[in-house]
C-alpha cells in the first residue's frame, strides 16, 4: 500500500516538473500543421521555431557594421590573392603541365636547355631575356643576356667545374660579362642631402641624380667544402668602369651632383681595378638546443685595389639568418641580418662614391637604386615563410636600412623600410608588393637572381 502512494506522489511531481516542456510541444506541433498550409511571404516556419536564419544579436553590434566595412577590402584581398596562390600552386604542379614545359625547355637528356628571364618591377622599366647552358656531371657552361634599351642591358658568360668524389669537394666558376647599367644615386650617408660628403650641385633642388655605367668584368669564384657545415670561398674579379650621363633621362648627372668634387664622379673616364676575396661560411647547422632550427653564417674580408693607384680600400661583413618552424613544420619565420663595411687604406684618397656597399637585399627600392650607402651598412629582415608546394611558398617580410660612417652611429632613426607580402618560385623566381617609406613597389621576376648579398655580383 505504501509503495502504491510513493509511486503515485512520484509520478505526479514528474508531470509537474514536465508541463512547461509537455505545452512547449503541443504548441509547436499545433504551429507546424498551420506552417503547412500557410505559404504567404515572411510567415513562420519551423526554422523560425529553431531560431535557424535569425541573425545572431551582439552587443557591440553598433561597432561591428564599421569595422565589416574597414576591413572589406582587406579580407577580400587576403581571400583572392591566398586563392589563386593555392590555385596557382595547384597548376603548377600537375605532372602533365611540368613535362610539357621541360619537353619545351629542355633537350639530349637534359643537357642542353634554356629558360626566359623577365623582370617587372614599377621602379624599372621591363627587362627581358634568355639563358641557354648546357651541364653534365664534371662540367657546365651558360650564356645569357637581357634587355631594355640602350642604356640597360647585360651579357653574360660561365664556366663552371665541379668535383663532388673524395673527401675535399670543390667548384670552380670562371665568367665574363659585360653590362651598361642605368643607376639611382641618392648621396652619402644616412642624410644625404645635408651630408657634404653628397656634393650636391648648390643650384640643383633635386634629391637624386641618374648616371649610367658601362662596365666590362672577368671573375673567378671557386668554392671548396668538406662535409655538410663549413665552406671556404675565394673570389676575385679585374673590372673596367666607366660612367657616363644619362641620355634618355632630361637632367644630366654632373648638374646634380658636382662631379668635380664627388669622389670617382668624373663622367667619360674609365678607373680599372681589382678585387680579391676570402669567406667562410657555415650552413645550415641544426641547433642542439632547437633541433628543427637552422642557422646560415658567412663572414667576408676583401681588398681593392686600383690599376692607377687612386685609392684602395678593405671590404669586410657578415650575412647572418637563423630559421625557426612556428605552429608547424612548413611555417618559418627566418631573421636575417646583412653587414657590409669598408675601410679606406689610403686617407689622403677619398673613397669613390660607386665603391660603398650596396644593399641588394633591401626591398624597397629596385637593385637600381643607391638609397642609402656609407663606409657600414646594415640590412636587418624578419621574415615569415609557409609552403604552398614543394618547390612553391608565401613570404611577409618586414626591411629596414641602416646605414652610418661609423658603428657606434648606425640607429633605426629617420631608417627607410618596407614590408610586403609575396611568392618565391624556388631559386628561379618572385612576385611580391611591398609598401614602406619609399612608397608602393611590386616587382616580379623570373630567373634572375634576386636580393644576394654577393661582393661580386654588385654593379
Amino acid at each position: 500500500m505504501f509503495s502504491r502512494v510513493r509511486k503515485t506522489i512520484d509520478l505526479t511531481l514528474l508531470l509537474v516538473l514536465a508541463f512547461p516542456a509537455i505545452c512547449a510541444s503541443i504548441d509547436q506541433i499545433s504551429n507546424v500543421d498551420s506552417i503547412s498550409t500557410d505559404k504567404k511571404p515572411g510567415s513562420s516556419s519551423l526554422s523560425n521555431l529553431r531560431g535557424i536564419e535569425r541573425e545572431e544579436k551582439y552587443a557591440d553590434e553598433f561597432w561591428r557594421k564599421p569595422v565589416n566595412v574597414l576591413l572589406f577590402f582587406p579580407r577580400n584581398t587576403t581571400g583572392g590573392f591566398l586563392y589563386f596562390t593555392g590555385r596557382g600552386a595547384y597548376h603548377a604542379t600537375n605532372p602533365e603541365l611540368i613535362a610539357k614545359i621541360e619537353k619545351f625547355l629542355y633537350f639530349y637528356d637534359r643537357r642542353l636547355g634554356w629558360h626566359p628571364l623577365l623582370m617587372l618591377d614599377s621602379d624599372l622599366l621591363p627587362e627581358a631575356g634568355a639563358k641557354g647552358f648546357y651541364r653534365s656531371k664534371r662540367f657546365s657552361s651558360s650564356l645569357r643576356g637581357t634587355y631594355t634599351n640602350s642604356e640597360k642591358w647585360k651579357g653574360n658568360s660561365e664556366f663552371q667545374w665541379l668535383n663532388n668524389s673524395g673527401i675535399i669537394h670543390w667548384d670552380a666558376v670562371l665568367s665574363a660579362q659585360i653590362s651598361k647599367r642605368d643607376r639611382k644615386f641618392y648621396g652619402i650617408g644616412k642624410n644625404p642631402l645635408s651630408d657634404p660628403r653628397s656634393n650636391f650641385d648648390p643650384n640643383t633642388v633635386e634629391e637624386m641624380g641618374i648616371f649610367v655605367q658601362r662596365r666590362e668584368r672577368i671573375q673567378f669564384k671557386i668554392r671548396i667544402h668538406n662535409n655538410r657545415l663549413w665552406e671556404y670561398l675565394l673570389k676575385s674579379y679585374f673590372q673596367n668602369r666607366e660612367l657616363l650621363n644619362s641620355e634618355l633621362d632630361g637632367l644630366p648627372f654632373d648638374n646634380i651632383f658636382d662631379s668635380n668634387t664627388l669622389p670617382g664622379g668624373k663622367l667619360y673616364q674609365s678607373r680599372e681595378t681589382y678585387y680579391s676575396e676570402i669567406a667562410l661560411r657555415l650552413n645550415k647547422m641544426n641547433l642542439k638546443l632547437l633541433q628543427s632550427s637552422w642557422i646560415n653564417l658567412e663572414f667576408y674580408s676583401g681588398y681593392l685595389g686600383s690599376v692607377e693607384n687612386d685609392g684602395e680600400l678593405l671590404r669586410a661583413g657578415t650575412e647572418f639568418s637563423i630559421s625557426t618552424p612556428v605552429l608547424k613544420q612548413n611555417r618559418i619565420v627566418t631573421t636575417h641580418m646583412a653587414l657590409n663595411i669598408i675601410e679606406n687604406l689610403n686617407d689622403k684618397i677619398p673613397v669613390p662614391f660607386t665603391e660603398y656597399p650596396l644593399h641588394p637585399c633591401f626591398r624597397g627600392v629596385s637593385e637600381h637604386s643607391i638609397l642609402r650607402t656609407d663606409n657600414i651598412s646594415l640590412v636587418p629582415t624578419v621574415e615569415y615563410n609557409w609552403k604552398l608546394t614543394h618547390n612553391i611558398g608565401g613570404f611577409l617580410f618586414t626591411d629596414f636600412l641602416l646605414v652610418s660612417e661609423t658603428i657606434n652611429n648606425l640607429s633605426v632613426e629617420n631608417a627607410p623600410w618596407a614590408a610586403g607580402i609575396g611568392i618565391q618560385l624556388s631559386s628561379q623566381g618572385h612576385v611580391f608588393l611591398a609598401y614602406g617609406s619609399e612608397g608602393i613597389r611590386a616587382s616580379l621576376s623570373i630567373g634572375a637572381d634576386f636580393g644576394k648579398n654577393d661582393r661580386l655580383e654588385w654593379d
